[in-house]
């Protein structure tokens, strides 16, 4: 009887992890499309409009960073997690922008704005930052523009 358990219970990690695996497989996923997307946008060039590259880097930033995190959302990480997760990417982002010295406009892009606001805020309040473990996601391959 003990060694069911024991056989059951193994069964059951390797079976959430694997939900984790496939979780993390649609993220890459996800983002690889954000990307080439991007990628297509970045070649066809500028549409006239203003303020393009920064529209076009904040519509990166959100399929990316936003709609690709939310899915990680769930058994596999809480919502605090992921959001620490995304604020740690967008912190290396904001800082690639600000050595680019072009046209980027942060404050026009919502996703980054809400970034923005929660390290201002948990500055104000001495810090709240979620554990995100030793896990730091690996995304600077994720914006080469």
């Amino acid at each position: 009887m003990v060694a069911f358990v024991t056989l059951s219970m193994g069964s059951t990690i390797r079976e959430e992890r694997d939900a984790c695996d496939q979780v993390y497989a649609g993220f890459d996923e996800c983002t690889e499309m954000a990307y080439e997307n991007y990628a297509i946008t970045f070649e066809n060039g500028n549409d006239g409009r203003p303020d393009w590259l920064s529209r076009k880097r904040c519509n990166y930033i959100k399929a990316a960073v936003e709609d690709c995190g939310n899915k990680l959302i769930g058994d596999c990480a809480s919502e605090e997690e992921v959001t620490a997760k995304k604020d740690h990417l967008l912190k290396k982002i904001l800082v690639e922008f600000q050595n680019r010295r072009n046209e980027w406009q942060a404050e026009m892009c919502p996703t980054v704005k809400e970034h923005m606001d929660r390290m201002k805020a948990e500055k104000a309040g001495g810090g709240n930052k979620a554990n995100i473990g030793g896990e730091l996601w690996a995304w600077s391959s994720l914006f080469p523009y």
